[in-house]
Parts: structure tokens; C-alpha cells; sequence
């Protein structure tokens, strides 16, 4: 009775389940958003610093001087920057899992291998924009370390602004710091709601949209970088015009180069040239440029260096009128050849145009008219012309983790030098220049001698037919400088050697011939004998007079002694130095005549010599000052 009376009813009850009464706060959710950013973006200031310091130590230099194509060295750079990076996101991921992070559990790896490396590609393409226009590595540190955080800080104050459901407008999405973090928060924020798949990189979805903002703003970037890189001055390079993509387009019509014979043909008559002598160059110069003019192509078949009126123009502001440009004339016309087997000497003040001419000889400025041949090629003949030159320059370009045998291993594979004949060429190489006992030494552990000796060898690798050395000597004490002397004896066997230096003694020692440079301008060439008998007095007479005696009379003394093309050239106080070209016979008899005479005039601390190299290079100076 009782079952008839019962009733059955439908409903609905919720299923138990395990709950946890833990109160779970979301505070990877907030450290996240500023945290994760830094991780993965603190590499950038590195990158960047590591590219302005080998620009700053001149590296960049180095290499592009011995055939290093721009390409080559920033693929390079890229690709090492970018294996850095994926070490490094790849330790942050792992981390990310170790500590039970919720965006790196729930999260699709896919997509954080794709976000992650599309951000790596633009944070090494904005290293390498910020390094263009960076000249020094401290400044570049600063900018780029403020600019990444910076733009975390903005970042945080965007995401406010616009929530996470709705999209950052695109002009925001142009920096790409703002569409890295704005996609990582995105993701940081779904992984609480759910997780965040492949699946979901689709359509107009905000993470597929940064991700493509990315890639196309590290091609930009890669090309204005690129472009930044030849136009910016450099104190080593070549610098285009701002507007050299559109020009080189629309060529300038090529005027058609004159004939050797015509350009002989119009050469001055040799009475303008006595006229030029007595304004400008000596005969010796007139004579080494029409020795170059009238055998060009003889010269360039037996001699490794050969340079026919060479021009440099730099403009610059006029100082009277800022509005309009005047030129200087860096080089003006130079003509020389030098022969195999010789140590050329380059001598000059500051601002001679020594530097200009290296430069353009070694292919890191382009001259504005003339030409110049190495080993019979022209400089814009790169390939063949890379691997007939060495340089040592005035500064070590070393790597200071890298030890001097791998050094001169890397410059060896650079030269050509064949895979099997490598190691004992270096061995041979660093036992010519007394390296051998120091082989695994490191160069941030050589001394300055040492590091000198590196550079000429580095100079020496390979079959270079011409070597620049610029002052390597510099600073150096005596012992050292020897060492180096020698050196360049034993190097200049085959080879032809150009020296700069500020050395009168080093160039009188170690130079066959020698040319000398004053404001663009060669005022002089020829072995350093015939120099001083052409443009030197032949000897000196210098002498001091007693303040007790009179100075007129002690001069009366000796210049009727003195032959008549004597010339005083100082008189300070009772100090006097006449210099003068003697006949047969004069010298003993101006030294008998000293002898016998001088205590009774006051004459004091007299001696005769023979003009030095030193002289001949002051008094140049002196007369181009007058000028």
C-alpha cells in the first residue's frame, strides 16, 4: 500500500567533485608581464656593444682590408648573436618549466618557439640598427639598455590602456619591443584561462599580428642598418651620399678617359717645368712623374706599386660664407712607382696626406681622380688586389682572447694560404718574426713589442707583394725597435715595403728611398744621400759666442771662412748655424782655421756635420710654411 502512494520526481544535481581550499593568487600573471620581457631581451645591449667595440678597436677595418666582403662579416655576426640567443632562450623555457610557471605549462612549446625566435631575429636586426649609428661602445651600452627598459615600462602602461580582449593598434605594433611584449602578455594572460595552442595563431588573431609586425620590421631593419653603415662618416671607410640608392640608378654619363699619349701629349714643355720648380716640385718629383707617365705599363709589370697623379678632394665649409663649400685637396696629384726589393719611406707632418694615400692604397677610401696599380692590378680589382697586400697599422688590431698562433692561422686561411701547408706556415711565420716561444700566449698577455712583431706578421701572411707599414715602431724602446729593424730587412726580400714613420733615424736606417709629403703635395723623392745633396746645404757650422765677446766680430771670423753659398740659418743670442755646400778641401780648412782662432774670438762649442735627414725634412717644412 505503502509503494502506490510513493511519488518519483526529475531534477538535476551537480556532481561531486574534489575541491581544494588553497587560495591560488595569479602572481605570475603580474611578475610576468614585466619579467619575462627582461629575460629574453637582456642580450640586446651585448649584441650591441660587441658590434660598435670591433668598429671602435678597428676590426671591421682589418678584416674588410684583407678581403673580408661587409656581407660575409655581418652574416657572420648574425648567426653567432643568434645561436647566443636560442642558448639563452632555451635556459629561460627550461627554467620556466622547473619552476612549474603556468604560461610555460599550458602554453603550446610551438608557439613559444615561434614567438621566441621571431623576437631573436629582431632584437639581433635592432642590435645591429643601433650599432650603425653608435660610435662608441659606453654611449651604445647606455642607449640600448635604457631602450629595453624603457619600452617594457611603456609596454606595461599600453596593456592598461588596452585590454587584452581588444587589439593594439598597429602604429603601436611598429616598435617591436611593443609587439613582442604586447604577444607574450597575451599568451601570459590566456595561459590562466586556458591553454594557448597552435591552432589559435590564425585569422586576426593579436599574437599571429605581432609575430608578422616582427618579421617585417627585422628586414627593415636590417636594410636601413645596412644603409646607415655607408653613409655615416667613418674615420675608416668609404661614405656614400645620402641619396646614393636612387643615384647609382641613373649613372652620370662617363666622360671617356684621355690616352696615355694624350695625357703626355698635354703635359707641361720643360721650360713651364723650370717655372714649377722654383714654385712647387723639385726636379726630382718632375722626374718621377714623367717616368711614370711615359712608362706606365713597363713600370707596372716590375713594380709592386705604381701611382699615377692621384687626387684626394674633401669638402669642406667655407669659413667667410657657410653656405658654400670649399675644397681641400688631400692629395694632390701624386705620381710615384717603387721597385721590388725596397723600403720606400713616407715622411710628412700631420695632415701631409700620408694617412689619405694608405687609405686609398688599401682600398678603405677610393681617391677622386688618378689611379694606382698593385702588382699590375687596379685597386678596384678587389680579389686579385686583397691578396697581394698586408698592413700593419699604426694601432694593434688583436683579439685579445685569441692566442698568436691563431692569429696568424685565421689571416693565413683569409690569404689563401693552402689547408696543408697551414700549420707549418705560421711556425715558419712566427720563427721569422721571433714569435715561436710565444704561440699559445693569448695577446692580452704579449707586450707591446710583441704585439708589434704579431701585426708585421700578420702583415707578412701569405703572398703579398706589398707591404704597409704604418709607424711600427712607434713607442717602442731602442732594443725593440731594432728587432723590428731587422725585421723589415729580412721581409723586404721579394717584397716591397712602404714605411710611414715620424722616425728620421728609422727612415735613414731601413729605407732605400724615400718621399716626402707636405699638404697633399710630394716635395721630394729619391734615396735619402741624394735627397741631402739636392735639397741640403751638404754640411753645418754651428758655434756659440761668449757673452763677454762680441758677435759681430766672431762672425767676421767665419764667414770669410765659409764659401760663398753659405746661409745663416739661426741666429738666437750668441747661438749661430750656418749651413753651406763645400768645395774640395773647404771642411779641413774652416776646422784648421777654428782651431787656431776660435778662443781668441769667444767662440765656444763649435763642431761641423753633415746635413741630416732631419735637417733636410725641417727645413722642407719651414719653406712650405713660409709659402
Amino acid at each position: 500500500m505503502r509503494l502506490s502512494q510513493a511519488v518519483i520526481t526529475q531534477s538535476v544535481r551537480a556532481f561531486p567533485i574534489l575541491s581544494s581550499t588553497a587560495i591560488v593568487l595569479p602572481l605570475g600573471n603580474v611578475i610576468g608581464s614585466i619579467l619575462y620581457p627582461f629575460g629574453v631581451s637582456f642580450l640586446m645591449p651585448l649584441f650591441v656593444v660587441s658590434l660598435v667595440k670591433e668598429k671602435e678597436r678597428k676590426i671591421v677595418a682589418m678584416m674588410k682590408i684583407n678581403g673580408v666582403k661587409t656581407w660575409i662579416y655581418s652574416l657572420s655576426q648574425f648567426a653567432t648573436f643568434l645561436v647566443i640567443y636560442c642558448i639563452s632562450a632555451l635556459v629561460f623555457v627550461i627554467s620556466g618549466f622547473a619552476f612549474k610557471l603556468q604560461v610555460f605549462l599550458v602554453t603550446s612549446p610551438s608557439v613559444l618557439f615561434i614567438l621566441f625566435f621571431v623576437w631573436g631575429l629582431t632584437q639581433i636586426s635592432m642590435s645591429f640598427l643601433i650599432a650603425s649609428a653608435c660610435r662608441s661602445s659606453n654611449m651604445a651600452l647606455s642607449f640600448s639598455f635604457l631602450l629595453v627598459l624603457s619600452s617594457v615600462v611603456a609596454s606595461m602602461s599600453l596593456n592598461t590602456l588596452y585590454p587584452f580582449d581588444s587589439a593594439l593598434p598597429g602604429y603601436f605594433l611598429a616598435w617591436p619591443p611593443f609587439a613582442f611584449i604586447r604577444a607574450l602578455a597575451v599568451i601570459n594572460q590566456a595561459s590562466y584561462i586556458s591553454s594557448y595552442t597552435l591552432q589559435k595563431l590564425s585569422g586576426s588573431d593579436q599574437v599571429l599580428w605581432c609575430i608578422y609586425y616582427l618579421l617585417i620590421e627585422s628586414l627593415i631593419m636590417q636594410l636601413i642598418s645596412a644603409y646607415l653603415e655607408t653613409i655615416i662618416p667613418s674615420p675608416l671607410g668609404v661614405t656614400y651620399p645620402w641619396h646614393w640608392p636612387l643615384s647609382s640608378l641613373f649613372p652620370p654619363n662617363k666622360v671617356k678617359p684621355q690616352s696615355d699619349k694624350d695625357s703626355i701629349d698635354k703635359r707641361p714643355s720643360m721650360a713651364s717645368i723650370d717655372i714649377e720648380l722654383d714654385n712647387d716640385e723639385g726636379s726630382d718629383v718632375v722626374q718621377e712623374r714623367q717616368r711614370v707617365a711615359l712608362s706606365k705599363d713597363v713600370l707596372m709589370k716590375r713594380c709592386p706599386l705604381v701611382i699615377h697623379e692621384l687626387r684626394k678632394k674633401y669638402p669642406g665649409l667655407d669659413t667667410a660664407c657657410k653656405q658654400q663649400r670649399e675644397i681641400k685637396m688631400a692629395l694632390n696629384g701624386i705620381s710615384f712607382a717603387v721597385e721590388q726589393g725596397v723600403v720606400f719611406g713616407l715622411l710628412g707632418p700631420n695632415g701631409a696626406g700620408k694617412s689619405t694615400l694608405m687609405s686609398i692604397l688599401t682600398r678603405v677610401n677610393k681617391p677622386t681622380s688618378g689611379g694606382a696599380w698593385i702588382d699590375g692590378f687596379s685597386l678596384d680589382q678587389i680579389d686579385e688586389v686583397q691578396t697581394r697586400i698586408g698592413l700593419c697599422p699604426q694601432d694593434d688590431i688583436l683579439w685579445d682572447d685569441l692566442t698568436v698562433f691563431e692569429h696568424l692561422l685565421f689571416y693565413s686561411r683569409l690569404k689563401g694560404v693552402s689547408n696543408t701547408d697551414q700549420t707549418q706556415y705560421v711556425e715558419k711565420l712566427m720563427t721569422d718574426v721571433k714569435l715561436k716561444h710565444l704561440a699559445d700566449r693569448t695577446t692580452r698577455h704579449l707586450s707591446g713589442g710583441e704585439k708589434r712583431r704579431l701585426s708585421i706578421a700578420i702583415a707578412l701572411v701569405g703572398s703579398s707583394k706589398l707591404i704597409f707599414l704604418d709607424e711600427p715602431t712607434t713607442g717602442l724602446d731602442p732594443d725593440v725597435r731594432r728587432q723590428i729593424w731587422a725585421i723589415m730587412k729580412e721581409a723586404k726580400k721579394g717584397k716591397t715595403i712602404i714605411l710611414t714613420t715620424h722616425s728620421m733615424e728609422e727612415a735613414d736606417v731601413c729605407c732605400n728611398r724615400i718621399g716626402i709629403m707636405l699638404k697633399g703635395n710630394l716635395k721630394c723623392i729619391g734615396p735619402h744621400i741624394r735627397l741631402k745633396q739636392m735639397h741640403g746645404n751638404g754640411f753645418r757650422l754651428s758655434f756659440a759666442v761668449l757673452s763677454s765677446y762680441d758677435v759681430l766680430s766672431a762672425r767676421s771670423l767665419v764667414e770669410p771662412i765659409l764659401p760663398d753659398n753659405r746661409v745663416l740659418i739661426s741666429s738666437l743670442n750668441s747661438h749661430h748655424i750656418y749651413e753651406f755646400l763645400p768645395e774640395k778641401g773647404d771642411v779641413l780648412k774652416i776646422m784648421s782655421v777654428l782651431e787656431e782662432k776660435a778662443a781668441t774670438y769667444g767662440i765656444i762649442d763649435w763642431e761641423i756635420t753633415q746635413t741630416t735627414l732631419e735637417n733636410l725634412f725641417m727645413k722642407l717644412v719651414a719653406k712650405d710654411e713660409a709659402s
